[in-house]
């Protein structure tokens, strides 16, 4: 019983959004290649969709998220794609710069002689 319930829940969630998934595919210039990936893609929209009203409905909150071309995206798919924000950076030794001596807030650094830009 619990999965007829949550089966037609997901229906109707599909039907209610369907209309704005069809506009987002516009705005996007979206196209999938078959029926059953159409159906894969709003339901990763509804997933989405949740999740900003979700964030948009906490109270307190001074912003708003909102669609973007990812948004029928799987994690998985941001994730490979190197926007997880939970990613661990790679930076290496050699990347790291340490600066001679002490800089105090607000003191001029002439950059250039620290040897952390490249050639223009």
């Amino acid at each position: 019983m619990k999965f007829l319930a949550a089966l037609a829940t997901t229906a109707f969630a599909a039907n209610l959004y369907e209309s704005d998934f069809v506009a987002y595919v516009a705005k996007f210039n979206k196209s999938y290649g078959t029926h059953a990936e159409f159906k894969f893609r709003l339901e990763q929209y509804i997933a989405t969709e949740l999740r900003i009203q979700e964030f948009n409905n906490r109270e307190g909150m001074t912003s708003t998220v909102a669609h973007n071309i990812f948004s029928d995206m799987t994690v998985e798919e941001k994730r490979r794609m190197g926007n997880d924000r939970n990613q661990v950076s790679t930076v290496s030794e050699e990347d790291v710069h340490i600066l001679d001596g002490e800089i105090s807030n607000g003191a001029f650094v002439d950059w250039r002689t620290q040897g952390v830009l490249n050639p223009i």
